[in-house]
């Protein structure tokens, strides 16, 4: 024998698909409220009235849902609290704790890009150090003439430029019009 259907079941059903979108089930829930509705019936007029509408056709499937179905709860990955996630497949139970581990994996990995053979630079103490080795790096890092190609590399934004110099000097202007 077949189970029956009951208000309870289309309403636990209803529950069950709205627990996946929950702006959606704010929605739906409030509404049900107002118009003294169960809330599989609004969830069922929702999708009559998208249909109606000719707008059942398009429709948007959640990345996040490849994760899985949204649970009650979960346990985060970096502290071990058992938590109610906020989105599908949500690793961490606070920006804390993400931010936390996130670090912990920079920190624990030196990947090859970051690798350079000069040293790590000393983070300065005070501004005035801090502006010292920022000048340092600058004219470290100024701009040099090719003078066989009479070309020149790209001035770093807030290069002061030279008294009297146009960024023409290569140019003759003689005989333009």
């Amino acid at each position: 024998m077949l189970d029956q259907i009951t208000q309870d079941k289309l309403n636990d059903a209803a529950n069950l698909l709205l627990d996946q979108i929950p702006q959606a089930k704010e929605l739906t829930t409030i509404l049900a409220e107002e118009h003294f509705a169960p809330i599989w019936k609004i969830t069922c007029g929702v999708l009559l009235a998208a249909h109606l509408e000719g707008r059942l056709s398009a429709f948007y499937l959640d990345p996040a849902w490849e994760d899985g179905l949204r649970q009650k709860e979960s346990i985060c990955k970096h502290c071990g609290k058992t938590f109610e996630p906020i989105n599908i497949a949500q690793p961490y139970c606070s920006n804390k704790c993400g931010l936390a581990a996130t670090e912990a994996s920079l920190y624990s990995v030196n990947p090859p890009a970051l690798q350079t053979d000069e040293p790590t630079p000393e983070i300065p103490e005070t501004l005035e150090e801090g502006s010292k080795a920022l000048e340092l790096l600058r004219k470290k890092k100024q701009p040099q003439n090719d003078p066989d190609t009479h070309t020149t590399e790209p001035m770093p934004v807030g290069t002061p430029i030279v008294d009297g110099d146009s960024g023409w000097a290569d140019v003759d202007l003689a005989g333009v019009d």
